[in-house]
């Protein structure tokens, strides 16, 4: 440890050569020392025994930038978390450190930095659409279920038929703006080579007029604006009842109704969007 303040006084030559001495050794060793020296000048270094951290004075001689940590067991060096990369002209372009959980989240940010799997792991998660599944509704009586409160931002719902049961053919159909919309789709289903044919009031599942229970998904999917497009596939006692469609000329879809062409016997239905 040595520290000097630099400053050679007129003395005697002897004594000369020892404070210049002293002074090169403060130089050399950084004006190490378990404190800061006395006197101190701007830009000068100082490495901290007690702590092992190495810290620069600012230009205007008023306070310590801390710089590095020399580790004295492992002969490495580390940077303060959180220093900042700049390019040649002193405008950051990156950080040694972490952000924020929520900067990760939004997943705007264009800072280059370190990030922690917990964060990754959060952005991922944040960015990730959250599927929603309803309630069911039971289908024991009337002839139409509503599902509403679904997000104008949502591109896919699949539509559950659990021992779903009535005594015709049945339509799901869309809801924009709080109202059912009857029109505008091209649909048609069928099993074991019978089929509704093409059906534009809804998306049509197939019933041969026989009272069946009916287990399956519908998907529809969100395939440009204002389009969607719809695939399902269900058993139907012993059959398989499949098709297919689209429908054009949609606003923002905040709902879906499941309407028969008869009436509903048993069953439930539930809807998930997303």
């Amino acid at each position: 440890m040595s520290q000097h303040d630099f400053d050679i006084a007129n003395q005697t030559a002897s004594n000369t050569r020892v404070d210049i001495n002293n002074a090169l050794k403060a130089l050399g060793s950084l004006s190490s020392g378990n404190s800061a020296p006395s006197t101190t000048y701007a830009n000068m270094l100082l490495y901290a025994t007690d702590s092992n951290w190495l810290w620069v004075r600012i230009a205007a001689d008023s306070a310590w930038i801390r710089f590095a940590y020399l580790d004295q067991s492992s002969n490495k060096i580390a940077l303060v978390d959180n220093t900042s990369i700049v390019g040649t002209g002193g405008v950051q372009s990156g950080l040694l450190g972490d952000q924020s959980t929520a900067t990760w989240q939004a997943g705007t940010g264009t800072l280059d930095s370190l990030v922690s799997p917990a964060n990754i792991k959060a952005a991922i998660l944040a960015q990730s659409p959250t599927a929603t599944l309803s309630s069911t509704q039971n289908t024991t009586s009337g002839s139409s279920v509503d599902f509403t409160g679904i997000p104008s931002t949502a591109t896919e719902i699949d539509v559950y038929f659990i021992g779903y049961t009535n005594t015709g053919t049945s339509r799901v159909q869309f809801r924009v703006g709080g109202s059912v919309v009857t029109s505008g789709y091209y649909s048609s289903s069928g099993s074991s080579g019978a089929e509704t044919g093409a059906k534009t009031d809804g998306f049509a599942i197939y019933n041969d007029g026989v009272t069946r229970q009916h287990n399956g998904i519908m998907s529809l999917r969100k395939a440009a604006s204002g389009t969607w497009v719809e695939s399902h596939s269900l058993t139907a006692g012993g059959a398989e009842v499949s098709g297919g469609g689209n429908c054009t000329g949609l606003g923002a879809v905040d709902g879906i109704r499941v309407k028969a062409t008869g009436v509903f016997q048993a069953g439930k239905i539930s809807i998930r969007f997303q």
